[in-house]
């Protein structure tokens, strides 16, 4: 049986930031898990979506592992204590993500944007 082969060699031959590349390249691991798994067992969350629509993104989810239907928007609620950011639970019991959920991006000059769109956009 053959499974994805996610593992990064160490050491990792390559600097820092090309290790960090390696694991961000989304791209790469989904075409590993595509090439033992059939595209349509493969379920990709859209994080953005989870973050800001929890109900909805998750509903898809349930239908794809064919799941009863269950979670409603009411098991979710934005609050105060984590920057109102990120979705509270409801479900099992009330649960809100923590403050370090979500830290700041800093902010980045023009050329350093340029040069990350550069690095990413042959991955996407």
């Amino acid at each position: 049986e053959r499974v994805p082969d996610l593992d990064v060699p160490m050491p990792f031959k390559g600097s820092f930031v090309d290790h960090l590349l390696h694991l961000s390249n989304y791209k790469r691991i989904y075409d590993e898990f595509s090439s033992v798994y059939p595209k349509e067992s493969i379920f990709v969350v859209n994080g953005d979506e989870l973050i800001k629509h929890p109900a909805k993104e998750i509903k898809k989810l349930e239908k794809f592992l064919g799941l009863r239907d269950f979670y409603r928007k009411e098991h979710f609620f934005f609050h105060a204590d984590n920057g109102g950011q990120f979705p509270c639970f409801t479900v099992p019991e009330m649960r809100c993500m923590g403050s370090d959920k979500g830290l700041s991006h800093p902010s980045l000059r023009k050329e350093t944007v340029q040069y990350l769109m550069e690095i990413l956009q042959p991955m996407m």
